[in-house]
C-alpha cells in the first residue's frame, strides 16, 4: 500500500525472550499531564504546526461504527471539513483507527460479508486514501459482526477477517494467524504496535492478547527498545472504570493483571490507544497512558479525536472534541431497530466552523532524559556552566539540545528553553547594563505567531526583553529590546536582516543610563531616552521563553549561541568578545561547549523514603496519592495494633518510585496491612491479602506476601548498592478490596568506603584492592557510600586492610554487606 515507502518494517524472530532485559524505558518514562485532568476546561484553542522533523498523526477509533456508505448523502460535507482538519490544520501524517469503523452486522452468509466489506469498508479506506492520509486500523468486535459470537457468527469471522486483510493491507510482519491483523511500523524514533484483542480459543471468543500473538508482541517491544516511543493500540480498554457512551462496555480480561499489560509496562510502552467505549477517559497506570477515545458519528452530538505529535523527547498527545447537529430521518441499517440507527444529516455547528475543534486535555509524555544513561533512571538536570564565576549557571528545561553553533557549540530550542535563577549579580534594576547573544532563527511561520524571545527577564510587569515581536503586532515581526521602567515600556526596534531566516546574526540590548539602543549585526539600529531606574522583578532570565507568558517560546529549531549579560553599558566595539577576562563586567556568559548532567533526588545518607520526593508513583481505588508518614486515608500508620511514626501508606495495587543512583547500600522496612485507625482489625477486611514487592531497576529484588491483617509485619532488608531506580509495589493479588498497604519506617542507608569494598566476610581481597583501583583512577563514586569516591589516602586504608587480612568492622565481625538479604519469594 502506499504508506509503506513512509514507515519501517522490521523483520522480527517468532521466539519470544527468555530473558526480559530491562532497558531504559522500564525506569525513564517522565510522564507528565500538562494542561486539562478532564474535561472541565474547554477552551478553544490553536494549534502550534510541528516542527520539520516532527511526526505528526490522528487517532480516531470508532468512526463511525455505523455503516456509512462513501458518498454518504446528507453527511459529505461534515467528513470533508473533518477530514481537512486533520489533513491541513492538524498536519497530520498518517491517521490510527482502534476498530468498530463499520456496524458491521451483516450476518445473512458469507456473499454478504464479503459484498459489504467491499463497499463499506473499501469505501472507508477510499476517503483516506483520497485525503493523502494512510489509515492503519486496528480490529474490533464490529469487524466481526458485533458482540456475541454463537456459532453461527463464528462461521463468518474467517470471511470477516479475509476481506478486512485483504481491504486494509497492513504491514505483513505480525504473528502466524493474524498477519495484518496484529502489526508494528516504526517512524522515526517511535514504535508504533498494532494488537488484535480478540482471539479464538477453544471454539470460544475472547477478549485478549495470549499466545503467539502475545510472543510476537513482547518480541517486538524487546527489539525496539532503541525507539524513544513505543504507542501501542487495540480496540478495547484494559484498565476498566472508563466513560461510557451506546456501548456494550468490553474490556480486555484480567486487566491491569494481565500477562498483556504486563509485557507494557515491562517494555516501558508510553501510550495505549483504544475505543469501544465512545467517550473519552485518560489513566496514567504503571506509567502508561491508557487513552480511550473515539465517538458515534451520526449520534453523538459532540465527537473527538486525538492528535500526536513526536518529537525529538516528547511525545504530544491532545484530544480534541467539536460539536455536529443532526436532522432528517435514519439510515436504514440491517439487525437494527429503526431508530437504533444513525441521523439522515451531519453538520458541522457554526461554533465548530469558527472556532476549530476545542482541546480538551493535553499530556506531554518527556523522555528528554532517557538518551542519557548515566541518570540511571533517575530524573535527570542538565546546566550549562557560567564562566564569569558568578554562579549563574543555566538550567536546561525540557526539548533543547547542544548542536554546531556560531563558534563551536549552541543550543537548538524544540520546545524548551533555559532558566537563570535570580541573583544579586543579574539584578539590573540600576542601569548600565548590556544583553547581547547570536541567534540564527527559523520562520516564524512554522510555529506560533512569531513571537521569539531570545533573552528575557520579565516577570508580571516585565523588566527587560531581547526578543522579535509577534507577526500580528503594531512591529509587525521587528527585533526589540524592550525595558520597563515606571509600568511603561521603552522600545527601540529595527526590521530584521534580509538574510535573517537561517543565517547566523548577533543581537545587542545596551541601557547606559541615558538611552536604551539596539543593535544588530554590530550595528546601532534605534534608540530611545530613558534615566530612570528599571522596574524591579524577581523572575529568572530566560533564554527561549518569557517567563511572564510561558506560552511564548522560540519557534522550533532556533539556534541560540553565545548568551552574554554584562553590568555595563558596551559600545559596538565592546560587544561579542570571546574571553570574559577581557569584557566589561560580565555577570553572565554562555558559551555552550559543556553541559553537566546530574541526577536529582537520591539519597546520599540514611533517609526515610516517606521524606523525599518520589518519581513518580500510582496508588490504587480512588486515592489521588500515598501517605507519607501516615497510612493512606491520613490516619496514623497502624498496622496489627501499633501506630508508627515513619512510614508510607498506599493502597493496592500501587507502585511508587524513588531514585536512589547507586548512592545507597541497603533498603529495610517493615510491610503490613494498615488497620484504617482500628476499622480493620483480625483479619475483617483485604480480600485476598496484599503482594509486596521490591523492585529495582525493574527486576525484583524481594517479594513478601500475601500478607492479610492477622499476620502483622513483616521485614524486608535488600541489597540496593546497585540499583539506580526502587521501585515499592503493593499488589492486590486479584482483589484490592480495603487493601490499605503500609512499608512501615521504610529507609535506605549508606555504607563507609570499606564496607562497600569489602566482601561478604568483612574482608578485602586482591581483586577488590583492583576494583578499588579502577575507582580511584576513573574518579568514580563508590556504589552505596552517598556518592563518595576514593581518595589516595583512602586507597592506602584499603590496601593496610588488604594486606593485614583486619576485618572492616573488626569490632563485631560483620559489614552491612554480610547481613541477610531477603531475596525473592522469602519469608
Amino acid at each position: 500500500m502506499d504508506e509503506q515507502n513512509t514507515v519501517t518494517n522490521d523483520s522480527a524472530s517468532d521466539s519470544r525472550p527468555t530473558d526480559r532485559g530491562i532497558s531504559r524505558r522500564d525506569v525513564l518514562r517522565g510522564t507528565s499531564a500538562l494542561g486539562v485532568a478532564g474535561m472541565a476546561s474547554r477552551l478553544p484553542v490553536g494549534r502550534a504546526q510541528a516542527a520539520p522533523d516532527d511526526t505528526t498523526f490522528v487517532s480516531v477509533p470508532d468512526m463511525y461504527n455505523w455503516d456509512i456508505a462513501n458518498p454518504q448523502s446528507g453527511w459529505e460535507d461534515a467528513i470533508d471539513w473533518f477530514f481537512t482538519q486533520l489533513t491541513s490544520v492538524e498536519g497530520a501524517e498518517f491517521a490510527l483507527s482502534a476498530g468498530d469503523i463499520m456496524d458491521a452486522r451483516w450476518w445473512t452468509d458469507k456473499q454478504q460479508v464479503q459484498t459489504r466489506a467491499d463497499e463499506y469498508w473499501g469505501g472507508y479506506k477510499q476517503r483516506f486514501e483520497d485525503s493523502n492520509l494512510p489509515v492503519y486500523v486496528a480490529p474490533g468486535d464490529h469487524e466481526r459482526g458485533d458482540n456475541d459470537w454463537p456459532d453461527w457468527k463464528l462461521d463468518l469471522v474467517p470471511t470477516f477477517e479475509q476481506k478486512f486483510v485483504e481491504i486494509f493491507d497492513h504491514p505483513t510482519n505480525g504473528p502466524a494467524g493474524k498477519e495484518e491483523l496484529a502489526y508494528y511500523f516504526v517512524k522515526d524514533n517511535a514504535l508504533f504496535v498494532t494488537v488484535d484483542t480478540w482471539e479464538l480459543k477453544n471454539g470460544e471468543a475472547h477478549l485478549s492478547v495470549t499466545g503467539d500473538q502475545l510472543t510476537w508482541f513482547e518480541n517486538i517491544l524487546s527489539n525496539h527498545q532503541d525507539k524513544d516511543f513505543i504507542i501501542v493500540q487495540g480496540h478495547v480498554p484494559v484498565i476498566s472504570g472508563v466513560n461510557t457512551r451506546n456501548s456494550s462496555g468490553l474490556y480486555l480480561e484480567g486487566g491491569q493483571s494481565s500477562e498483556f499489560w504486563q509485557v507494557m509496562k515491562q517494555y516501558g510502552v508510553d501510550a495505549y490507544l483504544c475505543g469501544e467505549h465512545h467517550a473519552i477517559t485518560t489513566d496514567k497506570v504503571d506509567g502508561i497512558w491508557q487513552i480511550v477515545h473515539g465517538s458515534l458519528w451520526g449520534t453523538h452530538t459532540n465527537l473527538n479525536y486525538l492528535v500526536g505529535t513526536v518529537g525529538s523527547d516528547t511525545l504530544e498527545l491532545e484530544l480534541k472534541e467539536f460539536d455536529v447537529n443532526y436532522g432528517g430521518g435514519y439510515i436504514d441499517h440491517i439487525n437494527r431497530s429503526d431508530t437504533n440507527a444513525p441521523r439522515e444529516t451531519v453538520t458541522i455547528s457554526d461554533s465548530s466552523k469558527q472556532n476549530g475543534p476545542t482541546t480538551v486535555e493535553s499530556i506531554t509524555i518527556d523522555n528528554s532524559t532517557s538518551d542519557d544513561p548515566s541518570g540511571g533512571g533517575c530524573p535527570v538536570f542538565k546546566t550549562t556552566p557560567d564562566q564569569t564565576g558568578n554562579g549563574n549557571d543555566g538550567a536546561l528545561e525540557g526539548a533543547v539540545s547542544q548542536v554546531s553553533g556560531k563558534d563551536g557549540k549552541g543550543i537548538e530550542f524544540n520546545g524548551g528553553y533555559i532558566s537563570v535563577e535570580e541573583s544579586s549579580s543579574l539584578d539590573v534594576q540600576q542601569p548600565p547594563f548590556t544583553v547581547e547573544c547570536w541567534v540564527k532563527p527559523t520562520d516564524p511561520n512554522a510555529g506560533g505567531n512569531g513571537y521569539e524571545p531570545y533573552v528575557t527577564k520579565v516577570g508580571e510587569t516585565g523588566q527587560y526583553s531581547l526578543h522579535r515581536t509577534s507577526l500580528d503586532n503594531e512591529a509587525n515581526g521587528q527585533l526589540e529590546f524592550a525595558v520597563n521602567s515606571g509600568g511603561e515600556f521603552y522600545t527601540p526596534r529595527a526590521p530584521v536582516p534580509d538574510d535573517w531566516q537561517g543565517t547566523w546574526h548577533h543581537l545587542a540590548g545596551v541601557y547606559d543610563g541615558s538611552a536604551v539602543k539596539l543593535y544588530v549585526d554590530g550595528t546601532e539600529k534605534d534608540s530611545v531616552s530613558l534615566s530612570s531606574p528599571l522596574t524591579a522583578t524577581t523572575s529568572p532570565v530566560e533564554i527561549g521563553r518569557n517567563f511572564g507568558n510561558p506560552t511564548r517560546k522560540l519557534t522550533a529549531g532556533t539556534v541560540i549561541d553565545r548568551v552574554r549579560i554584562h553590568r555595563a553599558g558596551l559600545t559596538a566595539s565592546e560587544l561579542d568578545q570571546s574571553d570574559p577576562a577581557g569584557s566589561a563586567n560580565p555577570v553572565l556568559w554562555f558559551d555552550f561547549e559543556s553541559i553537566n548532567t546530574d541526577a536529582t533526588g537520591a539519597p546520599t545518607s540514611d533517609t526515610y523514603l516517606s521524606d523525599i520526593e518520589a518519581i513518580d508513583f500510582t496508588v490504587g481505588y480512588t486515592f489521588d496519592d500515598f501517605g507519607r508518614n501516615e497510612a493512606v486515608t491520613g490516619n496514623p500508620l497502624q498496622v496489627d495494633g501499633q501506630t508508627y511514626d515513619k512510614g508510607i501508606g498506599t493502597h493496592a495495587t500501587s507502585e511508587i518510585r524513588y531514585c536512589l543512583d547507586q548512592k545507597v547500600a541497603r533498603f529495610t522496612a517493615m510491610v503490613g496491612m494498615d488497620e484504617k485507625g482500628g476499622e480493620f482489625t483480625g483479619g475483617a477486611a483485604g480480600g485476598n491479602g496484599v503482594v509486596f514487592r521490591v523492585l529495582g531497576d525493574g527486576q525484583i529484588l524481594a517479594e513478601k506476601g500475601p500478607v492479610t491483617h492477622d499476620m502483622g509485619t513483616m521485614s524486608v532488608d535488600v541489597d540496593v548498592s546497585d540499583v539506580s531506580v526502587l521501585s515499592l509495589v503493593a499488589d492486590g493479588n486479584g482483589d484490592t478490596s480495603y487493601d490499605h498497604a503500609d512499608w512501615i519506617e521504610a529507609q535506605v542507608t549508606t555504607q563507609t568506603i570499606p564496607e562497600a569494598i569489602a566482601g561478604a566476610d568483612g574482608t578485602i581481597t586482591l581483586s577488590e584492592i583492583q576494583i578499588a583501583i579502577d575507582w580511584w583512577s576513573a574518579g568514580d563514586p563508590v556504589p552505596g557510600t552517598g556518592g563518595e569516591t576514593i581518595g589516595f589516602n583512602e586507597m592506602l586504608e584499603l590496601i593496610d586492610l588488604w594486606a593485614t587480612g583486619e576485618s572492616v568492622n573488626s569490632d563485631s565481625g560483620t559489614t552491612s554487606q554480610s547481613l541477610e538479604l531477603t531475596g525473592y519469594g522469602g519469608n
